[in-house]
């Protein structure tokens, strides 16, 4: 209202910047929430990064590897076939043996059993949190 009061417009300015400033806060918060999925034993999948962490420390992993955890980890406690897995990390049908061997290769660096044979159908990685 007229005649503005000078400390009434300043009041007024930094509300409105207090407010600006945790809508971008609690947005930011939200983004992080969503590209981090936890998983069991420790371990988090960043989607944004395309990394596995586990306790907050990335695990090296080769580029199939890490495309078989980003698979298995943006589908978590669901079986995800053979067929699928091979089309995505091979970009082609491959045997059974070849990806039976990526996961052994992939769990001995790891060093805990994250991915979990579904017996026939798959793989899948389990989270406590998600279940």
């Amino acid at each position: 209202m007229k005649p503005y009061l000078e400390k009434q417009v300043l009041a007024t300015i930094a509300l409105a910047n207090v407010s600006n400033s945790l809508k971008e806060e609690t947005a930011k918060q939200r983004t992080y929430s969503t590209n981090i999925i936890p998983l069991n034993h420790g371990f988090t999948y960043d989607r944004q990064l395309v990394r596995l962490f586990k306790h907050g420390t990335e695990i090296q992993l080769s580029k199939k590897a890490l495309k078989l955890i980003k698979i298995l980890s943006e589908n978590v406690n669901i079986s995800i076939s053979f067929e699928q897995i091979s089309q995505y990390v091979y970009e082609r049908q491959v045997c059974k043996k070849t990806l039976r061997s990526l996961v052994y290769r992939t769990r001995q660096v790891l060093g805990a059993d994250l991915i979990e044979n579904s017996s026939g159908l798959g793989y899948k990685i389990l989270s406590d949190d998600l279940s």
